[in-house]
């Protein structure tokens, strides 16, 4: 088991674990999330735990700064994404592990001990995950009672890539840029991609990691909210990304295929109505194999309305690529640092790292 609880990154003296908390907007449920990773990091002494705020406006950091953990903020005019948060949290860190979760999620303290374990037994492994329970809640943030429990496996299983919830070994996000911190869309797998280019790779544990309260995924009512909020565009940037690192390629085959798949469709369908100019025997065809396929897809579903919103989400991010793709390149070194500390965590030693030590820290590594 581990016992040496003061380890060295980089030459210098650092903690074993940090838990770096990325929030928006959460104040629902901040207080439970960060009660939950006080409990977890209790087995092990000197854990850091760190919110990374992205300029919350409903008082998620008031909530937060009752707690005895770490508080940084990002500026309300920065890029805000979730890759920010982590980018930013990795380089305040100070410790050789560090277990990232999103503010709307609750840690099962059994997670820890097992997945440090499994890191400490297996030096060439980045990351490992365990199981996430989705509950699924409503507008007014209420529980639908829907549960879905996702990433489930049987035994330790390498994974193509991790979740939003994952430990990872900081020496290797060091290594391999860590997040970027432009990308709010599949920014794990990007990740995960330069990770394995590393020669590292990812475990997924049949242990229980987290619960996690979002909107049903999927919905009509939150397709629309999502375009209206400018979120499929994100997925041409992750797309974009991963095209300047040269492994585009690897991330079209390994996670956008269903995607690949859908804009290939409507292309030839794209072409049917063009050709129905001349002929109209290709649209024909095109609607009748359309029309088999909803029907299929709606009693897969058990519901039309289900089947049509997951289509037109599917529709949606081959659109997000597309238009995404073309926005131009964002240099992750480019990406403000000077965040805002509202509170250190204790006075323990490696317990309150600034950001600057951080980048030196990462800066120093890449430089090697």
């Amino acid at each position: 088991m581990l016992t040496d609880m003061n380890r060295r990154l980089d030459g210098t003296d650092c903690n074993l674990l940090s838990i770096v908390i990325i929030a928006r907007n959460e104040a629902r449920r901040i207080g439970k999330c960060i009660e939950s990773a006080l409990a977890a990091a209790s087995r092990f002494p000197e854990t850091e735990v760190m919110l990374v705020d992205s300029a919350s406006t409903d008082g998620t950091p008031e909530i937060a700064g009752k707690f005895a953990i770490t508080i940084v903020q990002l500026k309300p005019e920065w890029p805000l994404t979730p890759g920010a948060g982590r980018y930013l949290g990795t380089l305040a860190s100070h410790s050789e592990y560090i277990l990232f979760v999103d503010g709307d999620t609750w840690i099962y303290p059994e997670f820890l001990p097992d997945a440090l374990d499994f890191l400490e037994k297996h030096p060439t492994v980045a990351g490992v995950g365990g199981t996430r329970e989705e509950f699924y809640v409503d507008e007014q943030g209420e529980l639908t009672g829907e549960i879905h429990r996702r990433y489930r496996v049987r035994e330790a299983t390498e994974v193509p890539g991790l979740g939003g919830d994952a430990l990872y070994r900081h020496s290797a996000l060091n290594e391999a840029g860590t997040f970027n911190p432009y990308l709010a869309w599949n920014e794990e797998a990007e990740l995960a991609l330069r990770l394995r280019k590393a020669g590292y790779t990812l475990w997924r544990l049949p242990i229980a990691m987290t619960k996690h309260y979002s909107f049903p995924r999927g919905t009509y009512r939150e397709t629309i909210r999502r375009f209206h909020v400018g979120f499929y565009p994100r997925a041409g940037r992750t797309l974009r990304a991963t095209y300047n690192n040269g492994l585009a390629g690897r991330f079209i085959r390994e996670f956008l295929m269903n995607y690949v798949v859908t804009g290939t469709y409507l292309f030839a369908g794209l072409l049917s109505a063009f050709s129905a100019i001349f002929d109209r025997r290709w649209l024909k065809a095109w609607l009748a194999c359309s029309g088999a396929i909803f029907v299929t897809y709606a009693i897969r579903k058990s519901s039309a309305r289900s089947a049509f919103a997951n289509l037109l989400a599917r529709v949606m991010i081959v659109y997000g690529l597309v238009t995404g793709f073309f926005q131009g390149r964002q240099d992750p070194d480019q990406y403000p640092r000077d965040a805002i500390i509202l509170q250190r965590q204790g006075n323990g030693a490696g317990t309150h790292a600034a950001v600057a030590a951080g980048t030196a820290a990462i800066e120093g590594k890449e430089a090697s």
